[in-house]
């Protein structure tokens, strides 16, 4: 008999293998982390990093101090990771797994155990200055300490200097020989114990034919008025403690305007030195010669590391001659695009907190031993002006200046004045508030000037940089009913013109005899880094105005016009006078009498005592335009409204015609031109023409009412040349250019 064994299963055993195989399927088959390591070990933190595992959802890594629970960190697919927070001299153990998405891994990887040290020391050693004599030393701390030793050493040599106990992160060297290179190092000191001295590194001081170059921080305001300002006589409440301390610490340049009062042509001229109608950008819509050389990049080509912040000028294009820069395009303060180095990037906030974050991030990523230029120009106050939240309710309280010629011109005044874009279009409560904004939004402007200020005290570098304040025109808000830029009243072409520089400006200077124009800027920033002016810049240099080693008593001013709304004109202003003179289709002209009338309410052009002294502006004009190589506009449509009469005793029209006259054509010239001498006072006059630095190159007496004359400039050299006439007590002056 045969006997059949049956072995049956356990009645559970199916149901297990069907949870074994479901379990399986869904197990990770990512590889456990390999090659974990820690790359950076301090007192307080520790860098672990790891051969990545392809195909990985996350990786999370496990530590634990001593015999202590574990803690988690989620890494994300980041296969290194700074884990902080932990005890000095304690020893830890430290682990990673891979995950996949559906949460699961194989394990944790071979684990570390180390022990962070006792003291971690300082980090990112850097040199921020260094002299003949001197050299600043800045660390970053590490794990919150805050107490430091460092030591120095000229190399070569076995005997170190030690500074003990420094309770801040940056040590000021002094008494150092010239020319000499030294060794340095920095430990930090903790309770337990100090830290290894950082790695050995070295700097060398200047030589004796070495020096420095100046750091360069100029801040610009869009549309700013010269006469908020304390320094320039603003209100005692409205409180700018950095940007008066500009003033207060250096020179104010009280009388100071621009080639052209608008944004674009004001920036061009910034960037060139030249004026408008030499680079080309002569009003907003236009773009300047791409061929010029810019200061900016001047500065670059010399060693220095140039950066821009806020308003490059409307049509002007990308920033050129910067290594680094940021941008806003629109006219908008809150939440905006930023183009940074030709990347846009949204960022929420107002462009005065905005602004000073970017300054800073350009700032701290100068190269060490590499001085900088950087170009902060700020929107504000520019319309329509909106302050930060935080300001916008200063000043309500206070009494805001308020024009004392708040009524329009009735004589003698352009037809587009009260017919354009100038017409002020506010009554006295709504004129208050606009002039309000723009104390609130210049408050923003104070807080961006005192971060930076602060910034380079930090950094031992205030005294080392150029530091400049100015707009880059005015605006005139309701003066004689008008507004806006562009026009010739001191509103519109008056700026602050503040610089702080110890090496050449004594602490409160005050410059109320000379005119200052911003195409002295760029020639000036030449001569603070000992560049040879080679770039044929129309300006001077503001130091040597200062120094009165040069003098400009009379400031040529120009505008382009916009279309057939408003004309091309010119303007001639000294601390005394100004003549505009507009191309109109008839003579239209302005003439104010400063010292008499300062608020330029009354335009004098038709009266006949001043017909001798208008016709010398005219001819001063004419000699501004020549030298500066003007072109010459097209008139529109326009006229003088309301003309005065003329009215002229029989000596005051005698004198008018008598006053002698030079015409001169053709001008330029370059072998020959014709002299027409007119009205000579008793037919008697004495003619003498002057090269530039005023040697006599022709001198003849005259005698007849009208002469013509004709002569061979073919010799002469190139140049600007004054022909005056001198006929009894009348004298009359003009310019001839000799070109070859």
């Amino acid at each position: 008999m045969t006997i059949k064994v049956t072995h049956r299963l356990p009645w559970f055993l199916p149901l297990y293998f069907l949870l074994f195989f479901k379990t399986a399927s869904a197990q990770c088959n990512l590889q456990k982390p390999k090659n974990l390591s820690i790359t950076d070990l301090t007192s307080c933190s520790a860098t672990l990093s790891w051969t990545p595992v392809a195909g990985v959802a996350y990786y999370q890594i496990q530590y634990k101090q001593g015999n202590g629970a574990y803690s988690y960190i989620n890494t994300g697919a980041n296969a290194s990771w700074e884990i902080g927070g932990l005890i000095a001299n304690k020893n830890y153990t430290f682990s990673v797994a891979s995950f996949c998405s559906n949460n699961t891994t194989k394990g944790y990887s071979k684990q570390i155990i180390t022990k962070t040290l006792v003291c971690a020391a300082p980090e990112s050693i850097f040199i921020s200055t260094i002299t003949k004599h001197k050299a600043n030393i800045q660390w970053q701390p590490v794990c919150g300490s805050t107490l430091y030793n460092l030591q120095y050493r000229q190399s070569g040599t076995i005997n170190w200097t030690l500074l003990s106990n420094i309770g801040v992160n940056n040590q000021l060297l002094s008494g150092l020989a010239t020319g000499t290179t030294y060794d340095f190092q920095v430990q930090a000191i903790c309770d337990l114990a100090n830290s290894a001295f950082t790695e050995l590194q070295s700097f060398t001081t200047l030589g004796d034919a070495e020096e420095l170059k100046p750091n360069i921080l100029a801040i610009m305001v869009d549309d700013g008025r010269y006469d908020i300002y304390q320094p320039n006589g603003g209100p005692s409440w409205f409180q700018t403690p950095a940007i008066n301390r500009i003033a207060d610490e250096g020179v104010n340049f009280q009388l100071a305007c621009p080639a052209t009062s608008q944004c674009a042509p004001s920036r061009a001229t910034f960037y060139t030195g030249l004026y408008p109608h030499n680079h080309g950008c002569v009003k907003n819509s236009d773009h300047m010669n791409d061929s010029l050389p810019l200061i900016q990049q001047i500065l670059k080509d010399n060693g220095y590391y140039t950066g821009f912040v806020g308003k490059y000028g409307q049509n002007l294009g990308t920033p050129a001659g910067f290594d680094w820069w940021a941008i806003s395009q629109s006219d908008y303060y809150e939440d905006v695009v930023y183009t940074i180095n030709d990347t846009d990037t949204f960022i929420a906030g107002h462009i005065s907190d905005i602004y000073p974050q970017l300054a800073l991030e350009f700032l701290n990523q100068v190269p060490e031993g590499k001085p900088f230029a950087l170009f902060y120009f700020h929107r504000a106050p520019h319309g329509p002006t909106v302050p930060r939240p935080e300001d916008a309710l200063l000043y309500t309280s206070e009494e805001i200046p308020f024009p004392a010629n708040f009524q329009k011109y009735t004589h003698d005044y352009p037809s587009f004045y009260y017919s354009s874009v100038y017409k002020w279009p506010y009554d006295s409560l709504e004129t208050d508030t606009a002039k309000l904004l723009e104390f609130q939004a210049i408050a923003g402007v104070e807080d961006n000037t005192d971060t930076l200020s602060d910034w380079l005290e930090s950094k031992n570098m205030l005294d080392n940089t150029f530091l400049l304040y100015t707009s880059d025109n005015g605006y005139i808000k309701g003066e004689h009913l008008l507004q806006g830029k562009g026009l010739a009243q001191d509103e519109s072409i008056r700026l602050p013109l503040f610089i702080r520089y110890p090496k050449w400006f004594t602490p409160g200077s005050v410059i109320n005899n000379e005119i200052a124009v911003n195409i002295d800027i760029a020639p000036t920033l030449l001569e603070l880094a000992g560049i040879p002016d080679t770039f044929g810049m129309d300006g001077l240099s503001l130091h040597k105005l200062y120094t009165n080693e040069v003098s400009r008593k009379e400031f040529f001013y120009e505008f382009g016009g916009t279309g057939n709304l408003i004309p091309p004109f010119r303007a001639v202003r000294s601390r005394q006078y100004k003549y505009t003179y507009y191309y109109c289709n008839s003579i239209t002209e302005e003439f104010f009498d400063l010292e008499n009338d300062p608020q330029e309410n009354n335009n004098v052009i038709k009266e006949a005592s001043y017909a001798l002294l208008i016709q010398s502006y005219r001819e001063k004009l004419d000699s501004l335009r020549i030298a500066f190589g003007d072109y010459e506009p097209t008139p529109i449509a326009c006229s003088l409204l309301h003309p005065t009469l003329e009215k002229e005793t029989s000596e005051h029209a005698e004198e008018v015609l008598l006053l002698p006259r030079l015409i001169i054509t053709p001008n330029p010239s370059s072998d020959h031109f014709n002299l027409q001498l007119l009205n000579l006072y008793q037919n008697t006059g004495e003619l003498t023409i002057l090269n530039e630095v005023g040697i006599p190159v022709y001198r003849q007496s005259v005698k007849s009412t009208n002469i013509d004359l004709s002569l061979n400039c073919q010799s002469w050299p190139a140049g600007i040349y004054k022909v005056h006439l001198l006929s009894g007590d009348h004298f009359s002056s003009r310019s001839i250019a000799v070109i070859h």
